[in-house]
């Protein structure tokens, strides 16, 4: 590989790795935000916020695809790794005693539920991107 093939590729990681980071940080600052509300209201919320860091790190994985060679196999094990990370961000943090003694109450749904709910609808646009370009092909 010559030198700025791979430092586009090692940006392009990097910058996936970032948006990633940056949505497990954001899933567990909004870790309240999902746990105010009754079950459906905490999941209407917790989908929509899960669906658009989603579209957004995938739209963001289109554009920089047409800059490297589409590695499909490194993508999602980073998305992956980042679905786990909110998963685990966001139940660690949910079943947290400190948690319910700064809202002042049990949280109403369940910390396990709130943060496989997030992970599958952050990986729902990049599963739906990946069998749209399969089917081009």
């Amino acid at each position: 590989m010559k030198g700025p093939d791979l430092l586009t590729e090692t940006t392009y990681y990097l910058l996936v790795c970032f948006l990633v980071l940056f949505t497990g940080s954001i899933a567990f600052l909004l870790t309240p935000i999902f746990l105010v509300g009754d079950l459906i209201v905490s999941s209407i919320i917790t989908i929509i916020v899960g669906l658009s860091f989603g579209l957004f790190t995938s739209s963001f994985i289109k554009m920089l695809d047409q800059l490297t060679k589409h590695h499909h196999a490194g993508i999602w094990i980073i998305v992956s790794l980042g679905a786990i990370l909110s998963f685990t961000a966001i139940f660690l943090y949910a079943s947290s005693e400190r948690l319910a003694e700064a809202l002042g109450f049990v949280p109403l749904p369940n910390p396990f539920f709130v943060g496989a709910l997030f992970a599958l609808s952050f990986l729902l646009p990049h599963l739906l991107a990946f069998i749209e370009d399969h089917k081009r092909k």
